[in-house]
């Protein structure tokens, strides 16, 4: 069974991470995923740079 969370495409690069998440945290994604707008509702932006760094990372 998949895991319904959130998922990253991994090797992306940490700019564009940072951008996508800030985008969809402030519901500014077209089509947003809902489930990754939930997952880092209220994330400051050093806490989305940290996770655009574990997820480049992978």
């Amino acid at each position: 069974m998949r895991n319904a969370g959130p998922r990253f495409q991994s090797k992306q690069r940490i700019d564009y991470l940072i951008h996508s998440l800030k985008e969809f945290r402030d519901n500014q994604r077209s089509g947003a995923d809902t489930l990754m707008a939930a997952a880092i509702f209220g994330a400051s932006d050093a806490e989305l740079v940290a996770l655009a760094h574990y997820a480049a990372s992978k």
